[in-house]
């Protein structure tokens, strides 16, 4: 992985369940995991965790991805909007 060794990855976390959660502490480069703040104390001691909300918008190479917060599955659980598609996990929009 040439030119990631200064990199910071982000990791957006549909929620919080191991299934989710549990491969993001075993990438060997520095690590954010960034979540709904309803989440944020279930990854106490995984590393640096940020609060995202609804709204919350990140330009990833020229797709702009935009948080939107559709509680169910856990009260936390997010969704991405891009301009043609929405990642979820494990939600029915």
């Amino acid at each position: 992985m040439m030119g990631w060794q200064h990199k910071r990855l982000l990791v957006l976390l549909t929620h919080w369940h191991d299934d989710h959660v549990g491969g993001a502490t075993a990438c060997d480069l520095p690590f954010t995991l960034l979540a709904h703040p309803l989440e944020i104390s279930w990854m106490q001691g995984l590393g640096s965790v940020e609060a995202v909300d609804e709204g919350w918008r990140c330009d990833l190479g020229g797709v702009e991805l935009q948080v939107l917060h559709t509680p169910g599955h856990t009260a936390g659980s997010i969704s991405v909007l891009t301009p043609t598609h929405v990642f979820t996990g494990d939600a029915f929009l």
